[in-house]
């Protein structure tokens, strides 16, 4: 038996369902969330690419969904952000939420036949060569010297405001993001840090420093 006759084996009693004009996703309420495994780009290709599912497109932080029946209850699967995926049901929804572990176990049954599958097909194209290597360091690069350079204008204007501020007899330090000056903070802020991590950084910096007004 070939992998994805393994597959399909493995989602019988899982049937297609052709949603009609009054059928809103809206009617439709979850019975199990955040799931990520197996990750959302393989459950799209178990029922898109090997059991010919019809993809009904995307929506608010959804790239793509679509409807089936399992025991006569009409479920809709999507994915979400961060690479997981939902199921929902229209009606019967305590006796829906029964089956999710059912449905789930299938799923994850054809998810190990859909890495054999990917596998064969990856390794055909690898031997006649179609494949790249993605390398990110070009832009990982300019968008670190951009912020090193933005660091650097930062200090300096830091430095001259504190020293302006310094012949007044008035000293500034921070505890909390500051939208006046929040250049200040650059000061003990490294590019790199700033390049990767933005915002946690600047909570880190303002909750370590102390605030006095003059």
């Amino acid at each position: 038996m070939s992998d994805k006759s393994k597959l399909i084996s493995a989602m019988s009693g899982i049937e297609p369902h052709e949603p009609q004009d009054d059928d809103s996703i809206f009617s439709y309420k979850n019975v199990s969330t955040g799931n990520f495994d197996p990750p959302a780009y393989i459950v799209a290709f178990v029922f898109f690419f090997v059991l010919g599912y019809k993809n009904f497109g995307g929506f608010e932080k959804v790239w793509w969904h679509t409807y089936f029946r399992y025991n006569n209850i009409l479920f809709l699967i999507r994915d979400y952000k961060f690479g997981t995926w939902s199921l929902e049901a229209k009606t019967d929804i305590e006796a829906a939420e029964d089956l999710v572990p059912e449905l789930k176990g299938k799923i994850r049954s054809a998810a190990r036949h859909a890495d054999k599958i990917l596998k064969t097909e990856f390794k055909a194209e690898i031997e006649k060569g179609q494949f790249y290597i993605n390398n990110g360091y070009g832009k990982l690069r300019s968008t670190y010297e951009f912020y090193l350079e933005e660091t650097k204008a930062a200090v300096v204007a830091l430095d001259e405001f504190v020293a302006q501020e310094e012949k007044r007899g008035r000293f500034y330090f921070l505890d909390s993001i500051n939208r006046t000056v929040p250049f200040i903070l650059f000061k003990k802020l490294k590019p790199v840090h700033y390049l990767g991590r933005g915002t946690d950084t600047f909570l880190e910096l303002g909750n370590s420093i102390k605030m006095k007004r003059p």
